[in-house]
């Protein structure tokens, strides 16, 4: 299943082939792709670990059928065995995200954090 696209701008990914086309896989916003490493890039992730990248589409409609089942249940058994199905499905999706950047791309880390203390001992003053 293909992976969706989530930057902002094309970017070209030298590393990995478009697996439609086979070649050098280009992204495009919006897009999604299914892609394989290039030759000697074996050991590649695929989809690339940059935070640019979905889980692949299957894990989200496994989900959405699993929300859907509960949705429409007709007994309490029915509604929890389809809410166990969602939990699975959401811990499947989560875990097709990888180990994205939790910040995203382009997005700076949040600031470290400043106190008296630590700015005295960085003026060299003790502490």
């Amino acid at each position: 299943m293909p992976y969706p696209y989530l930057g902002d701008t094309a970017l070209t990914y030298t590393q990995y082939l478009d697996a439609d086309s086979g070649t050098t896989l280009t992204a495009q916003r919006g897009g999604a792709y299914l892609m394989t490493p290039a030759a000697g890039c074996h050991e590649m992730a695929v989809p690339p670990g940059d935070g640019r990248w979905g889980p692949e589409a299957g894990a989200l409609i496994r989900a959405l059928t699993a929300l859907d089942a509960f949705a429409s249940a007709g007994s309490e058994d029915e509604a929890m065995a389809a809410l166990n199905a969602v939990a699975d499905a959401a811990m499947e999706a989560h875990a097709a995200l990888g180990a994205a950047d939790v910040n995203g791309p382009g997005v700076p880390p949040p600031p470290a954090a400043k106190t008296k203390r630590k700015a005295a001992q960085a003026a060299g003053q003790g502490g």
